[in-house]
C-alpha cells in the first residue's frame, strides 16, 4: 500500500457524463485530449511511502497554516515546529524525515522531521515570484514546487512558475510549462500518482487552469478546469472537487466523469479536499450545508458516499485537508471559531479508516491549518 497525498483546489470542469478536457496545448479547442509530452522519464519514486508502520505503530504528521505543527502519535496531539508569522501554504514529507514547507516567498527544509528548518530561499531569485503555493515531495532528492510570478504590470497576473529539485534543493532549476493561460496564472494544488503523473490546478486570466505532467513535474502541459481539490491514486487515476461538482479520471487526465451526483445532496456544491488510500476507498473532507466540519467515505470507487461522525461541538468549521498513511490511519485538518470569534486550528484523527473520528489537540490558540502531509 502506498500513501496518498492529496490537496485543496476550487471548482471543476464542463459536464456530461464524460468530460474530455480539450484544447489542452494551444487552446485551439480542436477536440484533442489532453497528452503531455515527456521530454525525459526520470527514476524516482513518487510522492509515496510504503504504509510499514513505524515501530510506535503512530503515524506522523505535519500541519501548515501561519505555523508548522507536527504530531507524533497520528495526528491526536500537535506541537509547535516553526512558529507563527511565515504564513505557509503546503507541507510535504517523503519520509518520516525529510521535508519541505513553502510559504509566500520561502522554501524550508528539513530532515530531522521537522526539528529544524534549513532556508533555500536564497536559491531562486524571489523578487520575481509572486508566490509559491503548493509543494509535493517525490522523494528524499526530488520535490515540485508551483505557484506563480510577480505580474509585469500592476493589476494582472504573471505566469505560472514551477520549480524541481533533484538535488534536495541544493538548487530549484524552472520546470517548464506550455499550452494556453500559462503566461497570465499560477497554479495552488498539486498531487503525483505512483506511476509520476502530476495533476496540478489554479487559476488563469478569469478562468480556471489545470495541468499535467507524466515525467515526475520537469515538464507540464495545460488544460482547462477549475478545482479547489486534487487526490490521485495508483498509477493514472485523478479526482477532483469544488463547487462545480465531483469528477473523476481513470486515463491520466485525458478525459473526466462527472461523479457529483453520487454525492449526498447536502455536499454537492461545496468544495473541500479528498483523499483515496486505495482506488475504492477514499475521503471528503470539508463542511455541510449547515456551515459544519464534515467527513464522507467511499468504499466502492466513489460510487456512493456516507457521512462519519465527528467529535466535538463546532458549530463552524472546515475541514480543509485529509490525508491517510493507508486505508486506516488518518488525519483531516482546518478551521474553527472559538467562542470569542476568532478563527483557531481544528484536526481530527482516526485509526479504523473513519469509523471513530478523535479530536485532535493543539497549543492553546493554533491558527488555523491549511495543508497536511502524512506519513507511517
Amino acid at each position: 500500500m502506498r500513501k496518498i497525498r492529496a490537496a485543496a483546489w476550487g471548482p471543476l470542469f464542463m459536464v456530461a457524463a464524460v468530460v474530455c478536457l480539450v484544447a489542452c496545448g494551444d487552446g485551439s479547442g480542436s477536440g484533442t485530449a489532453a497528452t503531455p509530452t515527456a521530454t525525459m522519464t526520470p527514476s524516482v519514486t513518487p510522492s509515496s511511502v510504503s504504509a510499514t508502520p513505524s515501530p510506535s505503530g503512530d503515524t506522523r504528521a505535519w500541519a501548515a497554516g501561519d505555523v508548522i505543527v507536527r504530531s507524533n502519535n497520528g495526528g491526536l496531539d500537535w506541537e509547535v515546529v516553526r512558529p507563527a508569522g511565515e504564513g505557509f501554504t503546503s507541507v510535504a514529507f517523503a519520509d518520516r524525515t525529510t521535508g519541505w514547507a513553502v510559504a509566500r516567498k520561502t522554501i524550508l527544509h528539513s530532515t530531522d522531521g521537522g526539528d529544524t528548518w534549513n532556508d533555500q530561499t536564497h536559491t531562486l531569485d524571489i523578487n520575481i515570484i509572486r508566490s509559491l503555493n503548493a509543494v509535493t515531495a517525490l522523494s528524499a532528492t526530488r520535490a515540485v514546487i508551483v505557484g506563480g510570478f510577480d505580474p509585469i504590470f500592476a493589476g494582472s497576473f504573471g505566469p505560472v512558475s514551477i520549480r524541481l529539485t533533484t538535488d534536495a534543493g541544493a538548487t530549484w532549476p524552472p520546470g517548464r510549462i506550455t499550452g494556453s493561460g500559462t503566461d497570465k496564472g499560477e497554479l495552488s494544488t498539486m498531487c503525483f500518482t505512483e506511476a509520476g503523473i502530476g495533476f496540478a490546478c489554479g487559476s488563469t486570466f478569469g478562468a480556471g487552469l489545470c495541468a499535467l505532467s507524466d515525467d515526475a513535474g520537469s515538464n507540464w502541459i495545460a488544460i482547462f478546469g477549475h478545482g479547489s481539490a486534487v487526490a490521485c491514486v495508483g498509477d493514472a487515476i485523478l479526482w477532483t472537487i469544488g463547487p462545480r461538482g465531483l469528477f473523476q479520471s481513470t486515463d491520466g487526465g485525458t478525459t473526466f466523469l462527472d461523479r457529483t451526483a453520487t454525492l449526498p445532496a447536502s455536499f454537492r456544491g461545496i468544495g473541500g479536499a479528498i483523499a483515496f488510500a486505495t482506488e475504492m476507498i477514499g475521503w471528503f473532507a470539508g463542511r455541510d450545508e449547515s456551515g459544519r466540519p464534515a467527513v464522507l467515505r467511499t468504499r466502492d470507487g466513489g460510487d456512493s458516499w456516507e457521512a462519519q461522525a465527528l467529535p466535538g461541538d463546532a458549530s463552524i468549521g472546515r475541514l480543509r485537508a485529509v490525508e491517510f498513511a493507508d486505508s486506516l490511519r488518518g488525519v483531516a485538518v482546518g478551521r474553527q471559531t472559538n467562542t470569542a470569534g476568532e478563527p483557531t486550528a481544528l484536526g481530527f484523527a482516526t485509526t479504523d479508516g473513519g469509523a471513530v473520528w478523535q479530536a485532535a489537540r493543539f497549543p492553546l490558540d493554533s491558527p488555523p491549518l491549511q495543508s497536511l502531509a502524512v506519513v507511517p
